[in-house]
């Protein structure tokens, strides 16, 4: 009896982890090769408390589609954001404008040049704690 409602309990746990949701990194990545067409050619995670950031510098080529998505699976992040600037002047160029843990922005480069590329840990449960927050980009 204690055998079999064993091999149960392991039938239904094997059920459920078979049929659970992918992660969020693993639905983004798909997203962007699928959906977009794009390839991922940077692919990192950074420890980052609310309000703080990591950055990036990539080189654009005019009429090159990108895309920049970042994203945190940890439960007490509620808000990553990228925002993308020219490199030599500063001038914000896009920013995401949403509320929730993952950010994604696509665009096709006007001109050949230099971005800055930042991911910020917009807001989380706790303003003290580092959370790993990852990013890629893809071209």
């Amino acid at each position: 009896m204690n055998k079999r409602l064993v091999v149960i309990a392991m039938l239904m746990l094997c059920g459920t982890l078979a049929f659970s949701q992918p992660p969020l990194q693993q639905k983004l990545k798909f997203y962007v090769q699928m959906q977009l067409g794009l390839k991922i050619r940077t692919d990192k995670t950074a420890q980052l408390k609310e309000g703080s950031s990591t950055y990036e510098f990539l080189t654009v080529q005019s009429g090159k589609s990108y895309g920049i998505i970042a994203y945190s699976e940890e439960e007490d992040v509620r808000d990553v954001d990228i925002f993308i600037y020219d490199a030599n002047t500063g001038e914000l160029l896009e920013r995401d404008e949403t509320s929730r843990n993952h950010a994604i922005l696509e665009f096709t480069a006007k001109k050949n040049q230099k971005l800055r590329i930042i991911v910020k840990n917009f807001d989380s449960k706790r303003r003290d704690t580092a959370y790993k927050c990852g990013y890629f980009i893809a071209h």
